[in-house]
């Protein structure tokens, strides 16, 4: 648990102004695929959607579990085709129908999402 504890620690503190901030927008529905490895939760994503002080769109995801997990996610306005890129990793990834798109997450990983 302490493992755990440190990893999100180092890994939230360069972003607490946003994570404090007070404005939410929108809904964010998931789905996951479990992977391998030892999940403890029945629901090892969480999220958290909100608008940076620039005016961004920012989506938060954390894998609360040590196993491997791939999570869709489904956001309200987001247009087929275009790319939503993750933050801090070089990479994007394809919004698909209904608005969705899907990322892996290793055991304890984050992505940070701009929309």
């Amino acid at each position: 648990m302490w493992k755990a504890k440190s990893i999100t620690t180092d890994w939230c503190l360069p972003y607490h102004p946003l994570v404090l901030l007070c404005c939410f927008f929108g809904a964010v529905l998931l789905r996951f695929i479990r992977g391998t490895g030892m999940n403890l939760s029945t629901t090892p994503i969480r999220s958290l959607r909100k608008t940076s002080p620039d005016g961004h769109d920012i989506l938060l995801a954390v894998n609360v579990d040590q196993g491997r997990s791939i999570a869709t996610f489904a956001l309200p306005g987001l247009l087929v085709g275009t790319m939503v890129e993750v933050l801090f990793e070089g990479r994007s990834v394809e919004v698909m129908a209904g608005g969705s798109f899907s990322d892996g997450f290793e055991g304890l990983g984050a992505h940070v999402y701009q929309l």
